[in-house]
């Protein structure tokens, strides 16, 4: 995220050499998942580092985040207290209640663009030219999922009925306000939704986490739609973000390079892994290994970070 503190800054340059060094925002979420899914259920990353929020939260125990309802946080706390639940096999209440919580949350406070349902973020990216409020892929697929799981855990028809809703934001282009977008003829669903496309990885595997979830729930056409499209897309556009040594944040820069931070680029290896699970497609195992074994090299990490110094870009992520 852009506007990090200092603190924040030390945090995510920690991380390269001790990974669990790094405070909520750079834990590691690592792929929790070895095999198909036959059924909706657990995530597919282990969020347990994400149920533990470290700042405010509202009188109904949403979190507070720099002074507003963040629906990305809200969705990764509520996606790590799914993960206690899970590991609980389901016996946790506690967990359970603040889950559902959150999930309410999400389906009383979504809001209509162009006739389509989404969680605007409020906050002003200047690095990318986003005056709030605007939507995100990243934010649509992570609602999607703890909807989705939401009505799993209680048949209330209600969080399917949002989550489907949802869906019809992934059709809409950014110039329209949506999050659909184009790079080389290739659709990308774009986390941070700028008429020049950006391509940020990792929120683009996290709304086909989404996209999926659907699939596992009732077999979708509208999500297998949009999700085979966006496997597609990553399937052409993968090696465009290997650097030789290092995974790209994003595309913005093209032909430019726009290196990942080191949690960042775990995680990719991490989404590729999950996602090579989920399709059976051999590249997405193989650029998660790759990208491993560049992450577990001293050389390359230490290479990447200084790069990254070098472009003063440490803090735009």
């Amino acid at each position: 995220m852009f506007g990090k503190s200092i603190k924040d800054v030390w945090s995510s340059l920690a991380v390269y050499y001790k990974k669990d060094s790094g405070n909520y925002w750079d834990s590691i979420t690592p792929c929790c998942i070895n095999n198909s899914p036959e059924k909706l259920s657990r995530y597919y990353l282990d969020f347990t580092s994400k149920a533990y929020y470290p700042e405010c939260f509202d009188k109904n125990g949403i979190p507070w985040y720099q002074n507003y309802y963040h629906p990305i946080v809200i969705c990764q706390y509520a996606l790590g207290l799914y993960e206690l639940l899970f590991k609980s096999n389901f016996s946790d209440l506690n967990s359970k209640e603040k889950y559902l919580k959150q999930s309410e949350w999400l389906i009383n406070n979504f809001v209509k663009v162009n006739g389509r349902v989404t969680w605007p973020v409020e906050k002003k990216i200047s690095g990318y030219g986003l005056e709030k409020p605007w939507s995100s892929a990243l934010t649509q697929g992570e609602t999607i999922s703890v909807l989705l799981r939401a009505y799993s855990l209680t048949n209330n028809i209600s969080f399917l009925n949002i989550a489907e809703k949802a869906l019809e934001l992934f059709e809409l282009d950014v110039a329209e306000s949506g999050i659909k977008n184009k790079f080389g003829g290739f659709t990308v669903y774009e986390e941070y939704p700028t008429l020049k496309t950006n391509f940020v990885l990792n929120g683009f595997i996290f709304s086909l986490f989404g996209l999926y979830d659907f699939i596992l729930l009732n077999k979708n056409p509208k999500a297998k739609t949009l999700f085979e499209e966006g496997v597609k897309t990553l399937e052409n556009l993968l090696p465009l973000f290997d650097t030789g040594y290092w995974s790209q944040y994003n595309l913005y820069y093209h032909p430019g390079k726009y290196l990942a931070s080191y949690k960042y680029h775990l995680l990719h290896a991490e989404q590729l892994k999950a996602l090579y699970f989920l399709t059976g497609k051999e590249i997405f195992l193989g650029y998660s290994n790759r990208w491993s074994s560049y992450g577990n090299s001293f050389y390359t990490k230490t290479f990447a970070l200084i790069k990254k110094i070098i472009g003063r870009n440490i803090v735009r992520e």
